[in-house]
């Protein structure tokens, strides 16, 4: 099974990157220098995990390499989707909803990793914090996804 998580975390910080973009050209009308950083850290975040695990199936870096940069990265990647879903409820960008989940989800990101690190990545409180950071990543994925389909061409003009 550790193949199969390597693989989707470098698969899940690469589909993470447009998302980034997509979310910073939807508030930087409204906030350019926060909508920046938020895709700076949302970049480096996700790049950070995706570079550590992808360097680990290769067999360059140890597991120990991984259970330090590949948590930070999630971390870092969630003060960025908390920075935009806060854009997103300050300048209604987004439906309040789905704003929210976004910083949930980023939240559930740092828990994460901060019950990893203190009771150790095979502990059972760290299996349920990531239980919840998948459930909400993946709903506020498949919303911020529903939410483009929706929105059609002005969404699309606006990416560019």
């Amino acid at each position: 099974m550790g193949s199969i998580n390597d693989i989707t975390s470098i698969l899940g910080s690469l589909v993470a990157v447009p998302v980034a973009l997509a979310l910073y050209f939807l508030n930087r009308s409204h906030s350019a220098g926060p909508a920046i950083v938020g895709f700076a850290l949302a970049l480096v975040g996700n790049l950070a995990v995706g570079v550590i695990q992808s360097l680990y199936i290769l067999r360059l870096v140890s597991l120990d390499a991984t259970q330090v940069a590949g948590p930070w990265g999630f971390a870092v990647a969630g003060v960025g989707l908390i920075l935009f879903g806060s854009l997103a409820l300050r300048h209604q960008t987004l439906s309040r909803q789905l704003a929210r989940l976004m910083v949930m989800a980023g939240a559930a990101s740092i828990v994460l990793v901060a019950v990893g690190m203190t009771t150790g990545w095979d502990s059972a409180l760290t299996s349920l914090s990531g239980l919840v950071f998948v459930v909400l990543g993946v709903a506020w994925n498949i919303g911020f996804g529903k939410t483009l389909l929706n929105r059609g061409d002005h969404v699309l003009s606006s990416l560019t």
